[in-house]
């Protein structure tokens, strides 16, 4: 089974086990956010995308949408409940390097299984800082909103000029 797949088993579990679903409409704008930006990221890089998930039971889409529609929402929903129920500055950031270590590790996995491809000069480590930069938007977004929209348009069209060169939309 596709490492895709048993990552999103794993989420989907942990969402029911901790019943952090009951809540979700605390936390359905910050999962809207993260599935636009995934839409938008492939939207803007259609041409040159920089990573590309694939594997070989199902289409590249249908683990785009795996990504988008199960895993990004668990994700959201298990990151912004637990980094709310942390009173010390520490502890959040602990929940913030939890969620950042886990993505590393799938992303090791993805790798290791040739499950990831990267291109146009993207790497594990873009991907390690990008994973850092999700983590902390999906939090800024929960709490600011605009600025988090803001601080995304800007690392977007910072990313298509250095990796695309130009900036084209």
């Amino acid at each position: 089974m596709p490492i895709h797949i048993i990552f999103a088993i794993i989420l989907i579990f942990t969402v029911y086990k901790t019943k952090v679903w009951r809540e979700w409409n605390r936390y359905y704008n910050t999962i809207l956010f993260f599935v636009l930006g995934d839409l938008m990221y492939m939207f803007l890089f259609e041409d040159k995308l920089l990573w590309r998930h694939c594997s070989i039971l199902i289409s590249e889409k249908q683990t785009n949408c795996i990504w988008m529609f199960l895993t990004y929402p668990c994700t959201t929903l298990l990151l912004l409940k637990f980094y709310e129920r942390q009173k010390a500055l520490s502890r959040k950031i602990l929940i913030i390097l939890f969620w950042v270590i886990v993505y590393v590790i799938v992303e090791v996995l993805l790798c290791k299984f040739r499950l990831i491809h990267y291109y146009h000069g993207w790497n594990f480590y873009y991907s390690a800082l990008f994973d850092l930069f999700i983590i902390l938007t999906l939090v800024l977004h929960h709490y600011k909103p605009l600025w988090a929209i803001l601080e995304t348009a800007i690392v977007a069209i910072i990313s298509m000029y250095a990796f695309m060169g130009t900036i084209s939309i």
